[in-house]
């Protein structure tokens, strides 16, 4: 019985030294989360409005907070003093389940994240901003990355490119050929999106 009562003090210390980090740096968030600079789990990072995530986002969001708090508050206080000129990343993806995977992996790592479905919009954001590396989804909305990147190519020759499609090796050969600096494959593995992120940025 004494080790179960040390045990939810503990928890309970935990709870709340986690809630007063927060608290801290509550003003900061919100004023980056409104920039777009980062994004936090009472929206979806691949939209503009204020959609809840899922509840199993949610419950796996609680659990980084309860299991490492000291952690997750390291992590925003980072993101929170990294540099201005930190790397950038433009996803260009129509799929709000990858586009949510590839945030969470890669906000992880320090990386500025934007996103946007279409490839007008994404022409239009690269006239407004200069991302470093562009994860290009080949079948969109409005047309095939493919098509894309001899543009993305012709306009921003320094833009380094990751194209992101299913299995086809007439499609890789094309998009390596073309002007993509490296071609993922769906499935891939965090540890394959990790490396070629790193080694483009």
């Amino acid at each position: 019985m004494y080790f179960l009562i040390v045990y939810i003090c503990k928890i309970g210390a935990t709870i709340r030294n986690s809630v007063l980090a927060l608290r801290q740096f509550r003003g900061k968030l919100r004023k980056l989360w409104k920039a777009k600079k980062i994004w936090l789990p009472f929206g979806h990072p691949c939209n503009s409005d204020d959609t809840f995530l899922p509840l199993f986002n949610i419950i796996l969001y609680a659990n980084s907070v309860f299991s490492q708090p000291t952690n997750f508050i390291l992590g925003f206080k980072k993101q929170i003093m990294a540099d201005t000129k930190a790397k950038k990343v433009l996803i260009v993806e129509d799929e709000g389940d990858m586009c949510l995977l590839i945030n969470i992996l890669l906000s992880r790592k320090g990386i500025e994240l934007d996103h946007v479905q279409t490839l007008a919009a994404a022409e239009t954001y690269l006239q407004a901003s200069q991302p470093n590396v562009v994860i290009l989804d080949n079948r969109l909305p409005d047309g095939l990355g493919l098509d894309f990147i001899p543009v993305l190519k012709k306009t921003y020759p320094g833009l380094k490119i990751i194209m992101i499609s299913g299995f086809d090796k007439a499609a890789e050969d094309v998009a390596l050929e073309i002007g993509a600096d490296i071609y993922l494959a769906k499935p891939f593995t965090k540890e394959q999106l990790f490396a070629a992120v790193e080694q483009l940025v």
